[in-house]
């Protein structure tokens, strides 16, 4: 296996387990029952009864065999060792995915199979028998086989997801779109920062807290699940929600588009100009108070490529306004924000300066979207509008989009 396959399998594995620790949350019966990450194993579910210890293992070019199998039971017939006096507390699982050979372990397990073919190994040149390093009776031995239970037909990364993608939509009044690209990523992303907690406290979730976390306003998207899902996917499910509407209503929409430096201007241009003739409704039969043409931000742009767009926009017919009547005249929000229709001509509103959103999104009446299509993070955020943020491999790309 190469070093790029071999990341990415690396990769796929901690995910299944962020994954796995994220269904098991969303499946416990009640709100305050908790599940942590990196505890006894990969993923413990926690209930006043008993700590259920979940071993989680993704092998999709592995295959099972005893040898491979008997490296993740035996830390855990190590932890029912040290605490064999509490052992009525705990049971261990394995729950693992290989690409096949399952067949090969013998079930059910017995305790002569388990010494044989999983306490017993080679390492640098030494034989181990764990069994006999700990002292173990077949006793023993026979009490921790009572008390773990291994899947070893896990189901595939993929199979994972679309369990918690319907999970999600139990728990959370949302579509398949939003469980999947919203709440999904909102609960990766929330995973990921509670797994790296020194305090193994603070690793511990309930599922009340884990429903409110991943509900929070700002959504966020998790860049490698979006490259494994694949970007023209990504784009072709958020056109399909967002940007297909036939009837287009009279919304204040404001576009917020981060500018790489790879974009060229006739490219914003012409992007520019899509944005106006999808997102405009100025025809000669609209009530004047109906009539509306969208706003657009180009987030880190500098002001000498932003006076070309602007230059190439006239050439091809887009009157535009910014808020500024004339040469060397003070920013002016009123001529920004007035009213639009047809026989004044004006097809776009350009925002110039970051810093004027939130007054112009302040002067505008009436529903408000913002629409923020950014490279690694959001770079925008209000409370008060609709907020709908996209992760962007490169600017051209909003092209797929809208």
């Amino acid at each position: 296996m190469n070093r790029s396959r071999e990341a990415i399998s690396t990769i796929k594995g901690y995910y299944f387990q962020f994954d796995h620790f994220i269904l098991q949350l969303l499946q416990l019966k009640t709100d305050d029952e908790s599940v942590q990450i990196e505890g006894i194993e990969d993923v413990d579910i926690i209930t006043p009864d008993e700590t259920k210890a979940i071993q989680c293992k993704y092998y999709d070019k592995v295959k099972c065999i005893p040898s491979v199998v008997g490296k993740a039971i035996r830390p855990m017939l190590l932890h029912f060792v040290e605490h064999r006096k509490d052992a009525v507390h705990y049971r261990y699982n394995l729950f693992a995915h290989y690409s096949s050979g399952c067949e090969s372990i013998q079930f059910p397990l017995t305790v002569d199979y388990v010494k044989q073919h999983f306490l017993t190994y080679v390492k640098h040149g030494k034989k181990h028998e764990i069994h006999v390093e700990k002292n173990l009776s077949d006793s023993d031995l026979g009490s921790f086989l009572e008390r773990i239970n291994l899947r070893l037909n896990a189901d595939t990364y993929e199979e994972q997801i679309e369990k918690i993608v319907n999970q999600l939509q139990k728990f959370i009044p949302c579509d398949e779109y939003e469980a999947r690209y919203f709440y999904y990523t909102n609960a990766l992303s929330f995973v990921k920062r509670v797994a790296v907690e020194k305090n193994s406290s603070s690793r511990k979730v309930s599922k009340k807290r884990f429903i409110e976390e991943i509900c929070m306003k700002q959504r966020l998207f998790d860049k490698w699940y979006i490259e494994h899902v694949g970007f023209e996917k990504f784009y072709k499910d958020t056109r399909r929600k967002f940007f297909t509407k036939l009837n287009v209503p009279c919304v204040n929409r404001i576009f917020l588009i981060e500018c790489d430096a790879a974009i060229k201007d006739a490219q914003l241009a012409e992007l520019l100009i899509k944005i106006s003739e999808n997102w405009s409704k100025l025809s000669k039969r609209e009530i004047e108070s109906e009539s509306f043409c969208p706003y657009v931000h180009l987030y880190g742009l500098s002001a000498i490529r932003l006076a070309k767009v602007k230059e190439m926009l006239l050439q091809n017919g887009i009157h535009i306004w910014d808020g500024y009547e004339f040469k060397d005249a003070m920013f002016s929000l009123s001529s920004l924000t007035r009213q639009v229709s047809y026989h004044i001509g004006v097809r776009l509103k350009l925002i110039n300066e970051f810093s004027q959103i939130a007054a112009v999104f302040d002067a505008c009446t009436g529903k408000k979207i913002v629409f923020q299509f950014y490279l690694k993070k959001p770079f925008y955020e209000n409370s008060v509008a609709v907020n709908k943020s996209f992760l962007v491999q490169s600017t051209i790309d909003v092209n797929q989009i809208i």
